[in-house]
């Protein structure tokens, strides 16, 4: 990850940054944010892989198909793009681990084809362009029991024949209103489908509950849980 420390630019930027790059195959994407909001919110949405669909621009399906572990799943994303583009898909495999020298979660995700284990991965449907995501990065990290730092960084092939200065300022646009909409719902989760979920799933929120207060306060002993 580039150097995304929060002091450089958090006065510059409200707390944002994004970096956007596109070259012949491929889109290099960077973004960062500080959220006042516990880590254990924030990474709660990006866990729910089901509810893209309120946060993500252009994305109008999403479906987790296989809950591989506690934190490893197999998820399928569908994007709805403005005419004339066509529709885009695609499948991830994703997991989480921790890394506790950064006092940090880290979530890594790759495109998958074919098939995962015996998980046949169907074709796109007539129509639908599938993507391929090289790879993708979140870390969340805590700056202290109510701040957290979201770092993401991808390396993606939209498949589009679009002009690259075109791809940027699309991509820009998006990126900044999913840095926004991703601070706006972390900080609302009271109420929301996401809290229902965490007082349902106890055996992934319970388990992550304990491994972000360990984080954000490294004097609160931590019961080394399981990392899958």
């Amino acid at each position: 990850l580039p150097d995304l420390d929060v002091v450089t630019w958090m006065d510059e930027h409200r707390n944002l940054y994004a970096s956007i790059r596109m070259e012949k195959w491929f889109g290099f994407l960077v973004l960062s944010l500080i959220v006042a909001v516990a880590g254990f919110n924030v990474i709660s949405i990006f866990f729910e892989a089901d509810l893209y669909p309120q946060w993500v621009p252009t994305m109008d399906r999403a479906y987790e198909l296989k809950r591989l572990s506690r934190y490893r799943k197999l998820a399928q994303f569908s994007y709805k793009l403005p005419w004339p583009l066509a529709r885009r898909d695609i499948f991830c495999y994703g997991y989480g681990v921790d890394i506790a020298e950064q006092n940090a979660i880290l979530v890594v995700v790759r495109s998958v084809d074919g098939s995962y284990g015996d998980i046949q991965i169907p074709e796109p449907d007539p129509g639908t362009v599938r993507m391929d995501v090289k790879y993708a990065g979140f870390l969340f990290r805590a700056i202290d029991k109510s701040t957290t730092h979201v770092s993401v960084i991808s390396c993606t092939d939209p498949k589009m024949s679009v002009p690259y200065f075109l791809q940027n300022y699309g991509l820009k646009k998006v990126a900044h209103r999913i840095l926004l909409t991703v601070r706006k719902f972390a900080s609302s989760v009271a109420g929301s489908e996401y809290e229902e979920r965490m007082n349902s799933d106890k055996y992934v929120y319970d388990d992550l509950r304990r491994r972000c207060r360990y984080f954000a306060d490294p004097l609160v002993t931590f019961e080394g849980a399981e990392s899958e």
